[in-house]
């Protein structure tokens, strides 16, 4: 009678199997999930990358009445301006040096001031790294 009710114990217990089902799954969830956000950065990044040319075009079309390098600076300048919420400097490059003290500077200010400092940043990162003819 013993042996009876250990063998229906064993066959009554799932815990373990869902257990196993959940380390085989989670993985596989995991690696979606990033590669679902990358493709959306990836998309959003083509998308500023489409409107950067198109503000810039359009810029550069309407300001017919200025001489050409006035046109080509305010149209870098709107693609720059474009490009601002996107234009981040990583980890790798040699550029975050340079912005090591500015970012001291501004550390802990909150909220608005924070995003204005964060577009400035932007705007001088495509201004100055991605835009330029040297850098990007």
């Amino acid at each position: 009678m013993k042996q009876v009710l250990e063998k229906q114990s064993i066959r009554t217990d799932d815990r373990a199997q869902a257990l196993a089902e959940f380390v085989v799954v989670i993985p596989i969830v995991f690696l979606m999930f990033s590669v679902m956000l990358q493709y959306f950065h990836i998309t959003q990044v083509s998308q500023v990358g489409n409107y950067a040319a198109y503000v810039a075009a359009r810029v550069y079309a309407v300001r017919g009445h200025d001489s050409k390098d006035d046109r080509e600076d305010y149209s870098l300048a709107a693609a720059c301006i474009a490009y601002a919420p996107v234009s981040k400097l990583e980890e790798h490059e040699w550029y975050t040096k340079l912005t090591e003290e500015f970012d001291e500077l501004t550390s802990g200010a909150g909220g608005f001031v924070e995003q204005i400092v964060s577009m400035a940043k932007g705007f001088g990162v495509a201004w100055g790294v991605r835009l330029n003819a040297l850098g990007g």
